[in-house]
């Protein structure tokens, strides 16, 4: 670029502008109107910033709604699986006797010897 624009028995100033002039030009076509995009990527980022601080507040004032589901369904997991009532009225504690207790109550349905 400075080859094309720079000539010997120019002045020295001519030349700088039109160095300027080729390189303000050479800017403009590469890289578009910089100006132009900075307040357009600048008002993109503000505007994801504030839904940010929107879903923050937001979140502060409903508090985390998964951790209710979370904190709900492990303690219907631990209910479920920790304890059966049996039939004779007593209560089975934990999983081996669970275990025993309903693989028992399943061969008095389902076997029948020959």
């Amino acid at each position: 670029m400075l080859s094309e624009t720079w000539q010997l028995n120019s002045p020295i100033v001519s030349n700088i502008g039109r160095f300027q002039a080729s390189a303000s030009k050479w800017k403009r076509d590469s890289f578009g109107h910089i100006g132009k995009w900075k307040h357009v990527l600048m008002a993109r980022i503000r505007g994801i910033e504030s839904v940010n601080e929107r879903s923050r507040a937001q979140w502060v004032l409903d508090g985390d709604q998964n951790t209710k589901y979370r904190v709900t369904k492990a303690q219907h997991c631990r209910k479920v699986c920790s304890m059966i009532k049996l039939g004779d009225g007593k209560w089975c504690l934990g999983p081996a006797l669970i275990r025993d207790e309903v693989v028992d109550f399943f061969k008095s349905i389902f076997y029948h010897p020959q």
